[in-house]
């Protein structure tokens, strides 16, 4: 199966295609990835888009079906939860991760 990455040149990831599928990455003048355009062979199939909070922390994706995800930081940001919605607000699952800051 065929994979490839295309980057800019500020090193932002603006394409990812694996087999018949990928994405197109679009973002905004501060560099902030805002959305994504779903491909299966070269033809437009859905979106993602995105929303940060203040931080410039990821807080929120939704893809043209309704699926949610949502993106919880706790204050030293060393802990993620997050909880993804299906159609209807449906909650489908949720994980915590924790990452050890490096002094």
């Amino acid at each position: 199966m065929k994979s490839e990455m295309v980057f800019n040149v500020s090193l932002q990831l603006i394409k990812k295609l694996r087999g018949d599928l990928g994405y197109t990455y679009l973002y905004d003048e501060a560099g902030k990835r805002i959305a994504a355009v779903v491909l299966k062979t070269n033809a437009s199939i859905g979106y993602i888009t995105y929303k940060y909070n203040a931080s410039n922390k990821i807080i929120e994706e939704k893809n043209t079906s309704g699926q949610l995800i949502t993106y919880v930081y706790d204050t030293l940001i060393s802990t993620v939860k997050t909880a993804n919605f299906g159609k209807g607000s449906k909650l489908i699952s949720t994980t915590i991760a924790t990452f050890n800051k490096q002094k």
